[in-house]
C-alpha cells in the first residue's frame, strides 16, 4: 500500500493556489506562447527527414500523407487526456504528477524515470543532428568549409547556448522560440508553395501503391512527429489561465502540425517518385537539378532544418527542466532541482542539470546506437495518462486501474501474436481479445465533473482537495476517448523492438530496487506512523 499511496489532492490544490517559498513559478505564458511551444517541440527533423523515410520504408508512397492524418487522429486521444490533467492540475510534473494522482507513487516513478531516459538520450541525439545540419548550413550560406568542426565540440556548445537562453526566464525563452517558430513555418510554407508548380500527377498515381498495411505501418513511424503536446502540459504551471490556454495550445499544435505534414508530404511525393527519394535529405533531392531544379531552395531547406531542430531542442530542454522540478518536489530527485531563482522564478538548477546531462551524453561517440531503444518510455507515458484519466473519473478507481492494465497487456500480447502468426484468423482473434478486455471498462460507473455533486464520487475522494481545485477542461466521451488512447498506445508499444523492451525492463527493475530501499528506510524512521496509515487504509477499504 505504501508503493501505491496516491498524491494528496489537498497538497496539489495548495500548489495550484500559488506554490510556496522558493519553489513557486511565475505565471507569464498565454495561449499563443503555448501554441508556439507545442509547434516548436513537434516540427523538427520529422518534417525534413522522416517524410522521406516513411514514404519509402515501408513503401507507403504518396499515401504517407494519410499516415500523418491517422497519426494525428491517434494522438488526439492522448492529447485530450493530457488536456484534462494539465488544466485541472496545472503544476510541474506532467506524467509523473498525473500518475501519482491516479495510481500512486510507484507507478508514477516507473513512468517518470523511463520518460527521463527518453528525454536525455533523445536531446543529446538532437543536439548532434543540429550540429551536423548547422555545419552544412554554414557552408551553404557563407561558402566556408565547416565540416572540420568536431561535432563533439559543437553539440555541447549548442546545448550551453540553449541552456543560457532558458535560464534568462520563461518569457525570454518564449520570445526566442516564437521568432524561430515563425521562421520555421514560413520556410515550410515557402517550400510547399514552390513545390506545388512542379508536382507531376503521375507521381501521385497510384496513391496507395502497396496497400493499407503499409499505410498503417508508416503511421507507427510518423506518430512521433506529434509529441509537442507533452511540452505544453509541462508548461501548465507557468500559464496565466491554464484551464483555457492549455487545451487551446494542444489543439492548435496538433492541427498546425497535421496541415504542414500532410501538405509537405503530398508535394514532396508529387515532385519526386517516392522510390527515388533520398531518405536522409528528401527535400534537397526534390529541389535538385533533376527534379524541381530550384538549387537556391537548398539554402532555405538547410536553414529551416537548423531552426526547426533548434526550437525542438529549446522546448525540449524547457519541458525537461519543469519535469525535473516535479520530480524534485516529491524527493525523487534532489530538492535543489526544485528551487527557483529569486528574480526570474526560473528553476536554474533544473535547467542547468538537464542541459549538463545532455551535454555529457552528446560527447559519447556511440550514442546513435541507442536510438532504437527510445520512444518506449514516451509511449508508455501516454498509455499511463490515458489509463489514469479512467481512474480519475471512475467511482471505483482501483478496479478501473486493474481493468485498464489488463486492456493494455492484452493489446500488446494480441498485437505481437498477430504479427508472429500472421493471417486473417490471427487478426480476428486479436481483435476479439482486445474488445473483450475493453468491455469491463464500459461497465464501470464514471462521474461527470461538469454536473454538480458528481465530481470525484469514489471511495478515495479527498473532499477538501477537490473543493479547492479549479474546474479545468474535461475530456469528452469518457470512457471512449481514454480507452481508445490506451488501445492505440499499447499497440505502438507492441511495435517497439525487443531491445527497447529489455531497456524498459532494466530501468523498471532498477526503480523497483530503489523504491524498495526507500520504503525500507521510511519504515525504519517512522514505523508507527506508516503502520497506522496502512491499517487505516485497510480498514477503510473493508
Amino acid at each position: 500500500r505504501i508503493a501505491f499511496r496516491k498524491k494528496s489532492l489537498s497538497d496539489v490544490a495548495a500548489r495550484v493556489a500559488g506554490g510556496s517559498g522558493d519553489q513557486a513559478m511565475s505565471r507569464a505564458l498565454s495561449w499563443p506562447a503555448l501554441c508556439s511551444i507545442g509547434i516548436g517541440a513537434s516540427i523538427g527533423s520529422g518534417i525534413f527527414v522522416i517524410v522521406g523515410k516513411a514514404a519509402q520504408s515501408p513503401p507507403t508512397g504518396p499515401a504517407v500523407s494519410i499516415s500523418f492524418v491517422f497519426a494525428g487522429v491517434a494522438c488526439v486521444f492522448s492529447a485530450l487526456c493530457y488536456c484534462e490533467f494539465a488544466s485541472r492540475f496545472p503544476i510541474a510534473g506532467s506524467v509523473y504528477l498525473y500518475s501519482a494522482i491516479a495510481f500512486g507513487d510507484f507507478p508514477a516513478v516507473v513512468a517518470g524515470v523511463n520518460l527521463l531516459v527518453d528525454y536525455h538520450v533523445s536531446t543529446a541525439l538532437l543536439a548532434i543532428s543540429l550540429s551536423n545540419y548547422l555545419k552544412v548550413a554554414i557552408g551553404d550560406v557563407t561558402g566556408l568549409n565547416a565540416s572540420d568542426i568536431p561535432t563533439q565540440i559543437l553539440a555541447p556548445l549548442t546545448l550551453a547556448l540553449v541552456t543560457a537562453i532558458l535560464c534568462g526566464g520563461a518569457e525570454h525563452g518564449a520570445l526566442v522560440n516564437n521568432f524561430c517558430v515563425v521562421v520555421k513555418i514560413c520556410i515550410v510554407l515557402l517550400i510547399v508553395v514552390l513545390g506545388c508548380s512542379h508536382v507531376h500527377q503521375e507521381n501521385l498515381t497510384p496513391f496507395v501503391p502497396e496497400g493499407w498495411d503499409a499505410v498503417f505501418a508508416a503511421t507507427s513511424v510518423v506518430i512521433y512527429s506529434y509529441t509537442g503536446f507533452d511540452a505544453v502540459a509541462n508548461a501548465a504551471e507557468e500559464t496565466m489561465n491554464p484551464q483555457r490556454d492549455v487545451p487551446i495550445g494542444v489543439v492548435v499544435t496538433l492541427a498546425t502540425c497535421a496541415v504542414l505534414y500532410v501538405s509537405l508530404s503530398i508535394v514532396l511525393c508529387g515532385i519526386v517518385p517516392y522510390m527515388d527519394l533520398d531518405p536522409a535529405a528528401p527535400l534537397v533531392k526534390a529541389f535538385d537539378k533533376d527534379h524541381a531544379n530550384i538549387p537556391w531552395a537548398r539554402t532555405f531547406i538547410d536553414v529551416g532544418a537548423v531552426v526547426g531542430l533548434f526550437t525542438v531542442l529549446l522546448t525540449g530542454l524547457y519541458a525537461q527542466s519543469r519535469f525535473y522540478v516535479g520530480l524534485a518536489r516529491d524527493g525523487v530527485l534532489p530538492k535543489i532541482f526544485a528551487r527557483m531563482s529569486g528574480q526570474s522564478q526560473v528553476p536554474i538548477m533544473a535547467t542547468v542539470g538537464v542541459g549538463g546531462v545532455a551535454g555529457l551524453l552528446s560527447l559519447t561517440p556511440s550514442l546513435s546506437t541507442l536510438e532504437e531503444l527510445l520512444n518506449i518510455g514516451t509511449i508508455f507515458a501516454y498509455t499511463v495518462v490515458c489509463g489514469g484519466l479512467l481512474c480519475l473519473r471512475s467511482r471505483s478507481p482501483r478496479r478501473t486501474g486493474a481493468f485498464a492494465l489488463c486492456l493494455g497487456v492484452t493489446v500488446v500480447c494480441a498485437s505481437a501474436s498477430a504479427h508472429a502468426l500472421g493471417g486473417l484468423a490471427a487478426i480476428v482473434i486479436a481483435v476479439v481479445a482486445v474488445v473483450a478486455a475493453a468491455i469491463p471498462l464500459f461497465c464501470v460507473s464514471y462521474a461527470d465533473p461538469r454536473k454538480p455533486g458528481e465530481a470525484w464520487e469514489s471511495e478515495e475522494t479527498d473532499a477538501a482537495g477537490v473543493a479547492a481545485l479549479p474546474s479545468g477542461f474535461f475530456c469528452p466521451l469518457v470512457p471512449v476517448v481514454p480507452v481508445l488512447g490506451v488501445i492505440v498506445n499499447a499497440y505502438l508499444l507492441s511495435e517497439c523492438n525487443w531491445k527497447a523492451w529489455v531497456r524498459f525492463a532494466g530501468i523498471t527493475l532498477l526503480v523497483v530496487v530503489a523504491f524498495a530501499v526507500k520504503v525500507g528506510l521510511e519504515m525504519r524512521r517512522e514505523p508507527d506512523t506508516l503502520l497506522g496509515n496502512s491499517m487505516q487504509a485497510i480498514t477503510s477499504s473493508l
